[in-house]
């Protein structure tokens, strides 16, 4: 039976760059790599990316604790029938998630697409360099896809499907700091 696996002790991003990080720190294979292991180079770049994606994620931490304060003095504004407060604590709370959203976004994008070829036409891609609007995120795994690609017939396969096409692009004993395929 297929299966498709996320390396993450707890699970979601933190878990994903968690494993970045445990990998890289471990000298895994790169995304794309078959048993040739990464440079002395693709390691401290990969460590650094890691470290900026921590520092990233603690500063959202921040944020979205800031956000929840934010509710709960809209809350408590609320029960004072202050509606004037309450909104404006709202607005900022709103202000700050989306801010989160825009961080944890660019810090997806930039990481590497799991497959080396494009699963819908089999075309060879760079898992490195696949651009935001040529790549989607599927279970936990960033999948690229290749120039010409129909993301819009992607998007209309079921569960099943992604991932069965995901793992025909994905090659017998390659290994990413990511992702495990088995067959």
């Amino acid at each position: 039976m297929n299966q498709l696996r996320t390396f993450s002790a707890g699970g979601g991003f933190f878990g994903v760059v968690s494993a970045l990080l445990v990998g890289v720190l471990a000298g895994c294979q790169g995304p794309g790599s078959t048993e040739r292991p990464l440079t002395a180079q693709q390691q401290r770049s990969m460590q650094q990316c890691a470290v900026q994606c921590m520092r990233t994620a603690d500063a959202d931490i921040r944020r979205i604790n800031e956000a929840l304060a934010s509710t709960e003095q809209a809350a408590k504004a609320v029960e004072a029938d202050n509606a004037a407060l309450a909104q404006r604590q709202i607005d900022k709370a709103q202000a700050t998630l989306l801010l989160v959203r825009k961080t944890l976004t660019n810090m997806q994008q930039q990481l590497p697409c799991a497959n080396v070829a494009c699963p819908m036409s089999g075309q060879p891609i760079d898992a490195t360099t696949v651009p935001a609007e040529r790549s989607r995120m599927h279970k936990g795994v960033k999948v690229g896809f290749g120039e010409g690609a129909d993301l819009e017939v992607w998007e209309r396969l079921s569960d099943a499907e992604k991932e069965e096409k995901i793992l025909g692009v994905v090659p017998e004993g390659v290994s990413s700091n990511l992702f495990s395929y088995t067959r």
